[in-house]
This record gives structure tokens, C-alpha cells and sequence, in this order.
């Protein structure tokens, strides 16, 4: 009936821009040539429950790095799981969440395949980033994953949703 529902996820009263949390559902509808919104529903906030389900490509280790190149480290999100490739081995761990977008991930079990040294240390550094996840949002477009070092530093993971080749 020239209409599109699109349920998204955009920013509540309090919240900045970067970072929503709030679930929307809005109706569209085709109105001389363009979209025009013609109802709109607040849904809840986001939670774990939101990334079940998704696959991401791992982008950035941190904001101050570059993207990788040629070498694929993802992330899969499914039955209260994370699993995917560290760039050379298989992992999976549980995760859980306190509420909202805090994020906790069980110890990480993973192949033991041989790698070059530079890729066997980035894939350490992810695992050991990961394992130290404590919260996760929808950046514009991305994934992040907070998390703290063995120093106490903050750091966040940045991905891209994975394409379906």
C-alpha cells in the first residue's frame, strides 16, 4: 500500500548523538514521490537480545588505529553466544549482560591453528580485548565494544556489519 515500516534505533531525551538506545518503529508512507512519516511508536531501549543474531567484521582495535586490511576478524552474536574468527583460529564464548548494553564475555575457547607472529599478536590482542568487554552500542553505522586493558586503559572495537557473500 505504498507504505515502508522501518524499526530503528535512534536517540532517547537524555542521550548524545553518537549513541542511541532507543527502538523505534515508524511507518512511511509514498506521498507525491517522497516518504513521509505518518506514524511513529516507541518501542523499549536496546539490550543484548539486539545483537542476537548479527555478524560484524572487526574494522578498528581502537579509535587511534588503523582499519585492518586483508585479514578478517568477525564477530557472530547468536544463542547468548559470540563466535567467529580471530584472523587465523575459530572462537566462541558465552556472553551475558547485567541490563542494558553492559556486556560480559565468558572465557574464550579457541582452535589452535598455526599462525605467522603478526597475525598470531593481533589475534591476541583482539581475544584479549573482547574478553575484557564491559559494554557495547549501535555507533552511526557500526558496532563498538568498550573494554578495559590489562593497564586499565579503556579501549573500543569497532565493526562493520559482515556482508553476506
Amino acid at each position: 500500500d505504498d507504505q515502508v515500516l522501518a524499526e530503528i534505533v535512534t536517540q532517547g531525551t537524555d542521550e548524545g548523538m553518537c549513541c542511541g538506545t532507543l527502538k523505534m518503529r515508524k511507518t512511511l508512507e509514498l506521498q507525491d514521490g517522497q516518504l513521509v512519516e505518518i506514524a511513529s511508536e516507541e518501542l523499549d531501549t536496546v539490550s543484548l537480545d539486539d545483537l542476537m543474531g548479527t555478524q560484524w567484521n572487526l574494522q578498528r582495535l581502537n579509535f587511534d588505529q588503523e582499519p585492518l586490511v586483508d585479514v578478517t576478524i568477525s564477530a557472530d552474536f547468536a544463542d547468548g553466544m559470540v563466535s567467529g574468527t580471530g584472523g587465523c583460529n575459530n572462537y566462541s564464548a558465552d556472553v551475558t549482560s547485567d541490563g542494558g548494553q553492559l556486556l560480559a564475555v565468558a572465557p574464550i575457547a579457541t582452535t589452535r591453528m598455526a599462525c605467522d607472529d603478526e597475525l598470531e599478536a593481533l589475534e591476541a590482542e583482539y581475544l584479549a580485548a573482547l574478553q575484557s568487554a564491559t559494554e557495547w552500542r549501535f555507533y552511526p553505522g557500526q558496532l563498538a565494544i568498550s573494554y578495559v586493558t590489562a593497564g586499565g586503559e579503556q579501549g573500543t572495537l569497532f565493526f562493520d556489519p559482515a556482508t553476506i557473500k
